[in-house]
């Protein structure tokens, strides 16, 4: 079914209001009134300039993005730090980091170490270690307080700033029965003077006169006669220009002190007892005198020790009571030559007599018997 609406009625009925819609006095006022729209929702007409709010809000806008700007580069600069994220920092970083702060850390440990030694030290050299007690040991018949006295040490001295050697060199200079004087230290305040009384080791002949020398070296008595105790071996070869009463015997190649001491070591090592003479004329054949019954010569200093304990054993078990023999170990290689004599010549006999000893004879009558070794005797250990 088909309607025809005419358009006079639609029109009409778009004017009619309905009852509902009718209002009357100050409402139907507000209603006609236009709507109030803020002012940043009005588009500006096309060619008009912007105003001054306008300007000042696109001028916030730029410094706004430019404040973003530099913080997203700020960010992007602490990301690309390794001390930003521990979890992803380098590890080569993080190790000398470590390595920079323990070093600062052992600077300051040594700053501190070096003040303390050094308040250390002057406290211990102006307060601390006086001396309150000085003991003198060794020599029990000699008078403490002179030696006290010599040393030049006295009660209160600091301890550490005290010169040992050359408080003993003073005490030694003033004894010559002293072999060596010792000045030690006893913390945490004391001194210890120790006394070495020398012993006479040998006796030697040069020019005439009898030497004493002790053990260190010091000659303690100078005589023109031979001394009584025969226990002592005499000693011809050494040249003891110059010295005197008392002095202490450097080393050097006239006075052989070392070659002496060398035989002296070996002969106390072995406990070879009964040795009369020794002669140290020539260092490349050492003539050792035992009993005045044996002449035992040997090649030189090296490995001394060992040849006299093998010429030991043979001069107990291969030679009599009543027999004289020259044992020759000149070659220190095991091999050793004994022949019998009549009797020996003793170093130094000739020229007391004023006889001349001629060691080429000697030599050459050695050399017609000692072809053969020792009833061909060798002795290996």
């Amino acid at each position: 079914m088909k309607f025809d609406v005419s358009k006079k009625a639609i029109t009409a009925e778009k004017n009619t209001v309905p009852p509902s819609f009718f209002v009357e006095g100050e409402q139907l006022q507000k209603r006609e009134e236009p709507l109030d729209v803020p002012s940043f929702m009005h588009r500006a007409p096309a060619g008009a300039k912007p105003s001054g709010t306008t300007v000042q809000k696109d001028a916030e806008k730029q410094r706004r993005a430019a404040d973003q700007a530099v913080h997203t580069e700020k960010r992007r600069k602490r990301k690309a730090s390794p001390a930003a994220h521990p979890g992803r920092t380098n590890k080569a970083h993080t190790k000398g980091r470590r390595k920079r702060r323990r070093g600062s850390r052992l600077l300051y440990y040594l700053m501190f170490a070096v003040l303390g030694f050094t308040v250390l030290f002057i406290l211990c050299i102006t307060v601390f270690f006086r001396i309150d007690t000085i003991r003198v040991e060794g020599d029990d018949t000699v008078d403490q307080n002179a030696i006290i006295a010599q040393s030049g040490i006295q009660m209160g001295d600091n301890l550490w700033r005290t010169n040992t050697s050359a408080a003993a060199e003073r005490i030694l200079s003033s004894h010559i029965e002293y072999d060596r004087v010792e000045v030690e230290r006893s913390l945490p305040s004391g001194i210890v003077i120790r006394l070495v009384p020398s012993k006479i080791e040998a006796v030697c002949f040069y020019e005439g006169q009898y030497y004493s020398i002790s053990e260190g070296g010091r000659i303690i008595a100078v005589s023109d006669q031979a001394p009584a105790d025969t226990s002592l071996p005499l000693v011809y070869g050494c040249v003891l220009q110059e010295a005197e009463y008392g002095d202490v015997l450097i080393q050097n190649d006239t006075n052989k002190l070392a070659a002496l001491q060398t035989v002296m070591d070996a002969i106390a090592e072995n406990e070879l007892t009964g040795v009369t003479h020794i002669d140290l004329s020539d260092l490349s054949t050492i003539r050792i005198y035992w009993q005045n019954r044996a002449e035992l010569k040997f090649g030189g200093l090296d490995g001394l020790s060992y040849e006299i304990g093998c010429v030991k054993k043979l001069l107990e078990n291969n030679v009599a009571e009543d027999e004289i023999v020259v044992i020759d170990d000149t070659l220190m290689n095991g091999t050793y030559y004994k022949r019998p004599v009549e009797a020996l010549t003793l170093p130094g006999s000739s020229a007391e007599n004023g006889e001349s000893s001629s060691p080429e004879s000697e030599n050459t009558q050695e050399g017609a018997t000692s072809s053969q070794p020792a009833d061909s005797e060798q002795e290996g250990t």
